[in-house]
């Protein structure tokens, strides 16, 4: 049974790593677009993307549009904290998340645990 979970863990990572580099092909996207994937309003979607919690897309644009891979981030967030009963302070909620998340991921910080 080792050998297949071998098998899938790598199957995961592949479809992982085809996503991620789907996402970062993607073309910014408009705010009123991300408050419909975020079900949150337009004026909401800006404030967050103020506090830094959605992130502004690279490159000179008319309007303010949003970096996809962030706002797919945040997205999954959002969703799972609807999904346990959380729709109020989502912000602070994401925000939380997003940094538990960046720690997470420090090469110091995983170097440190596993000593």
């Amino acid at each position: 049974m080792a050998g297949a979970d071998n098998i899938r863990d790598e199957q995961r990572r592949e479809i992982l790593d085809a996503t991620h580099q789907a996402i970062q092909e993607c073309e910014p996207v408009r705010v009123t677009i991300a408050a419909q994937l975020l079900n949150l309003s337009r004026k909401t979607v800006e404030a967050w993307a103020k506090e830094g919690l959605l992130t502004a897309a690279a490159g000179k644009h008319k309007r303010l549009v949003l970096d996809a891979e962030r706002l797919h981030e945040v997205l999954h967030l959002v969703r799972d904290l609807r999904a346990r009963g959380r729709d109020r302070n989502l912000i602070e909620a994401v925000w939380y998340r997003l940094n538990d998340q960046a720690l997470v991921e420090r090469e110091d910080l995983r170097r440190a645990s596993s000593r």
